[in-house]
Formats: C-alpha cells, structure tokens, sequence
C-alpha cells in the first residue's frame, strides 16, 4: 500500500492547505498518515489549528516543520501538545520554539519517541527542554545536532532526571574539551543511555569520557566520535582512549572517522581490539593508516573472536596492506563485513570479496555508505 504523505510547502494560500488538511482529517481512510511535511511557509492561526485537528483525528507517524513561523499563542500551544501523540517529530528552525511551546510538547507526550530539534537555543528555552525532559516517559531518541545551546550546564542537568533515553545525538555543536565535561558526567550514571553520537565537535582529549568508559556500569553500547576538530591542526588523542577502551565491557560500536589517526595511534587501537571482548564494529575511514598500519591492524585481528565489522574506506594504504587484510578475512571468519575502497589494485578487492563469501559469511562493500 503506498505510503501517505501530506506536503505544504512554501507558495501555498493558507485556505489552500487547511483545506487539504482537512481532507485528510475528514477522510474514511484507516490507516495511518505516514508524514505531514510543512516547510519555508508561514502559518497562520487558522492552518495551526488545522494541524492540531488533523494530529487528534488521525494517527500520523513523522511531522517535520522546516523552517517555519507561527505566533506563540493558544493555538500554537494547542498543536505542541497534539504533536506528543506523534511518534517522530522534526522541528528546524521553527519561529515559535518559545519555552512554552518545548515545555507543553514534552510534558503532554504520549506516544513521541524520537523527537529531533535544531535551533538556537537561549538558556530559558534549555530550561524549558530539560522541565520537559524531567516530566516526559516517551522520548528515546533525542537529536539536538546542528544547534546552537548557550548552555550545555542546564542540558547536563535535564540529562540526569531523565530515565527513557536511550539515544542522544548532539553532533555539530562547538563542543570542545571544556563545555562537555558536565554531559559527560551526566550520561556516566544514565540508566538507559546507549548511543552517544559527538560527531564534528572539537575534541581533543578524551579524558572526560574515561570515568563512563571503566565504569563497569556502563551501558553504553555505541559511541561516535569521528570528524573532530576538522580544519584544525588539533586532533583527537588516541592513548587516552585506548586505555579506557581496554576495561570497558559494553561498547559493540565505535566510530573515529576521519581524526587524522596514523600507524602509531593504530597500534594503540590494535592493542585495545586485542583485550576488548565487546567490541563488534569499528570505523575507521578516511584516516591515514599506511601498508605499515594495516598489517599491525590486520595481525592483531586475525585470532580476534569479537570484531564483525571493520569500515577502513579511504585510508592511503596500498598492496601490502590489502593482502594483509586478504590475510586477515581468510583466517578469521569472525570478521563478516568490510568496507574498503584504497589505492591498491582492483584485484585484491575481488579476492577479498571471495574470500569473505565462502560459506555465506558475508560482504565487502568497495564504498562507504552515507
């Protein structure tokens, strides 16, 4: 059944999209609304409440409103609490992001789950954020990427009355060393926080994150730290890392994507693979491993029983350290998928992929996916 999808986009007269709205409001049809998308338009009273209405007459799984304005007032407050009936919901850069709007949408919420704002964020709005944090059972996927927080202290705060998340993204935010010690601390002791995504911040010393790494409460269960400090001559430390990683029992997912890491923070992370009994996928992409690198990294693993996943797409290694990695795939049939797209010759992807076929264990992929 193909999915139903209702767009207002900008150029639209507002009679013209309650009038739609209200079609589908008033429609015979059973099954649910797969998403309303609004964007770059101005809403006027009327079309909010034909939100609100459509939201309490049908179910809808995703609303995304882009890039949107609205007057902060009844009605708006109207549809911020219809939307916690709402399983996924986008808010970007929307003009009635009041601390209002966030605190009747996250206190009112029943059935939202994955909940995705980007925004400029005062301090009252992230008081807002965490009272509703406190309040809310519903949400477990909170993604704040891309946003713009003047206060990571008040966040950190929220994070530690609530008790449902289980996945918080905040790439892209000007994290740096100093600002992220407080969420750290706060995600340490989180009873239900199992992804982590930090991506395209401006870390350097991953000190902050050692006490949740040994802790052997820890829950987490994937963490993504790639893409720091880019454009910077600064780069992510790796020793403190590995050691960390070498106690924790939870992590199955790592990602360090393009950190500038070489053979020397290689053999660390070689080092840490070899005592880590968790560990299932690691992505080390567009870093600079060498033929050097790879054959440490690939010898190291080769009597490993964890590692599934090994993602080393667009590293400057070349023959030498595809036919280590040959090595590797035809010895440990553990490892079940990689993707590699290097500078040595086609052949040896072939015979990589053959090896890694043989009894149905698995793949290479010869590009990363996005």
């Amino acid at each position: 059944m193909p999915e139903t999808i209702i767009r207002l986009y900008y150029g639209r007269d507002s009679h013209e999209m309650v009038d739609r709205l209200k079609e589908y409001q008033v429609s015979e049809a059973h099954e649910p609304i797969s998403a309303l998308e609004v964007r770059e338009t101005v809403l006027d009273d009327d079309v909010v409440e034909a939100i609100a209405d459509l939201l309490q007459a049908r179910k809808v799984n995703t609303v995304q409103l882009d890039d949107c304005g609205a007057y902060m007032n009844h009605q708006a407050l109207r549809m911020a609490r219809a939307l916690g009936a709402v399983e996924n919901v986008r808010l970007t850069e929307p003009t009635f992001l009041s601390h209002y709007f966030l605190e009747s949408l996250l206190s009112s919420a029943t059935s939202l789950k994955n909940l995705r704002i980007q925004d400029r964020f005062d301090c009252r709005q992230i008081e807002s954020l965490v009272k509703g944090m406190k309040q809310n059972t519903s949400v477990e996927v909170l993604d704040l990427s891309r946003s713009r927080l003047d206060s990571f202290q008040i966040l950190a705060e929220g994070l530690r009355s609530n008790t449902t998340l289980k996945i918080l993204k905040l790439r892209s935010l000007g994290l740096n060393d100093d600002n992220i010690s407080s969420l750290l601390d706060a995600a340490k002791g989180h009873p239900s926080l199992e992804v982590l995504d930090l991506s395209f911040n401006h870390l350097r010393s991953p000190e902050g994150l050692n006490p949740m790494l040994v802790d052997p409460a820890c829950r987490l269960k994937e963490l993504a730290l790639g893409y720091q400090n880019l454009w910077q001559a600064a780069k992510l430390e790796i020793p403190v890392l590995s050691r960390a990683l070498r106690k924790n029992k939870s992590i199955k997912s790592l990602s360090l994507a393009r950190n500038a890491l070489n053979d020397s923070d290689i053999l660390l992370m070689a080092t840490m693979l070899a005592c880590n009994t968790s560990m299932r996928s690691i992505d080390l992409r567009e870093n600079e491993i060498s033929d050097a690198g790879m054959k440490i990294l690939a010898e190291t693993l080769k009597h490993g029983k964890a590692l599934h996943y090994l993602n080393i797409t667009n590293n400057p290694f070349q023959e030498t350290g595809s036919l280590a990695l040959l090595d590797l795939v035809e010895t440990n049939h553990t490892i079940c998928n990689v993707q590699i797209h290097s500078k040595a010759p086609r052949c040896h992807d072939i015979r990589l992929a053959s090896a890694l076929n043989k009894g149905g264990r698995g793949r290479i992929l010869s590009k990363s996916p996005p």
